[in-house]
């Protein structure tokens, strides 16, 4: 029985295979990209962690196929052989199984790093207390100091004070103080051009909760003549329209045509490979001719109606955050504006207009792939980056103060 199963079940497994794999490789790029993005992120290592279990599960499965099978059919006594390559099959899967449903809980690699680009950052836990502290762009000038507070047990006194001081070795100025104002949900930040000079420096965080000691720690953080490099990797391939549906059939049905068709002992075995091949190449192009580069987000809709009290919200999250680039009339003639490249945007021209309100989202939210922008997913709520984009709509075309 299984000398006869063994094949039949091969030729589905391999093609099984194939589409796996396709799919598989396709989807890793959508939420990786690079290889920085694969080994620096938690999401990038436990991928690369179940490709180290897939590779001994399709050998096995090579070794069902090619060694034990033909076995099976002269010998019946190897089917010892094939329960056990089959039990150590099923160990394998569920181990990728496990590890599939660790890179659910991971924010993706793509996510990481934007978070990353055009800032530096750390996070401490010591004495009970979480710390993470952002910089950004963490470059001479101006620069915004985040600071996100939580505590182990229990919840953070509304009274409680945050202040920075950063120091550099040889400063003659010395000890520089920063306040940081406090936000919501534990975070306080504030704006200022302390960071003047490139180098390293010396950053204390202190937090002073009122009946406590002072919690403080202090981490060196690099301050350069330009932000962070961004390490981003460029838009993923997408695709779209009734081509590229059929695209994917064509695919589906090349890999079915050429695993037959090779596989088969027979004289159609040559005219199924041919089908597949055929089918392959008319799969390439229409799936060429269908890709577009838009964001995830493109089509999303703004959820929050375009009003003179948004657009006023708005108008004070660009302030307290995108001035330093972009300028606080958001021309790009912002202070860091000349040592950037490519320079920041021009929110008050034209193509504002050829944007969709889910573009900029997903731009703030992630960063400009190949630029200095930050993402500022980490920093800003939804309902703050919709507000935002109302205020750059309003730039161009003005809300009326008294409208709704």
């Amino acid at each position: 029985m299984y000398a006869t199963a063994i094949p039949r079940f091969s030729t589905l497994a391999i093609a099984s295979v194939i589409v796996l794999s396709v799919t598989g490789f396709y989807a890793s790029w959508l939420q990786i990209g690079n290889l920085a993005a694969l080994m620096e992120t938690s999401y990038g290592r436990a991928l690369l962690v179940k490709l180290g279990l897939l590779i001994p599960l399709l050998l096995l499965g090579a070794v069902n196929l090619r060694i034990i099978g033909p076995r099976l059919q002269r010998d019946a006594t190897h089917g010892t052989h094939f329960g056990r390559t089959v039990a150590a099959e099923a160990i394998l899967g569920i181990a990728v199984l496990v590890v599939v449903g660790l890179l659910t809980s991971l924010p993706t690699a793509r996510e990481v790093l934007s978070a990353q680009v055009g800032q530096s950052s750390f996070h401490v836990f010591d004495q009970g207390v979480h710390a993470t502290v952002r910089v950004a762009p963490a470059a001479v000038g101006l620069n915004r100091y985040d600071a996100a507070i939580g505590l182990e047990k229990g919840e953070l006194p509304e009274s409680t004070e945050v202040l920075l001081r950063v120091s550099r070795q040889g400063d003659i100025e010395g000890i520089r103080e920063i306040k940081l104002n406090p936000s919501s949900g534990g975070r306080f930040t504030a704006s200022g051009s302390e960071l003047s000079v490139v180098g390293n420096w010396q950053m204390e965080l202190l937090v002073r909760r009122p009946g406590e000691a002072d919690w403080r720690m202090t981490r060196p953080i690099e301050i350069g003549s330009t932000p962070p490099e961004a390490r981003l990797p460029g838009p993923p391939p997408r695709f779209s329209g009734i081509l590229a549906a059929a695209g994917i059939l064509a695919a589906g049905g090349a890999v079915a045509a050429l695993v037959v068709g090779l596989r088969r002992r027979t004289g159609k075995r040559s005219s199924l490979a041919e089908v597949g091949i055929g089918l392959a190449l008319i799969s390439a192009v229409a799936l060429g001719t269908t890709r577009i580069s838009q964001t995830a987000s493109a089509d999303v809709p703004n959820p929050i109606p375009m009003s003179a009290a948004s657009v006023a919200a708005g108008e004070t999250t660009f302030q307290a955050n995108c001035v330093v680039c972009h300028g606080p009339d958001a021309r790009g003639n912002g202070p860091m504006a000349q040592t950037l490249n490519p320079p920041p945007a021009d929110l008050t021209a034209s193509h504002v207009d050829a944007h969709t309100d889910g573009d900029m989202f997903g731009w703030i939210e992630n960063g400009y792939p190949g630029s200095a922008m930050p993402g500022f997913s980490g920093q800003l709520s939804e309902t703050e980056v919709w507000q935002l984009v109302n205020y750059v709509r309003s730039l161009r075309h003005p809300v009326a103060d008294n409208a709704p």
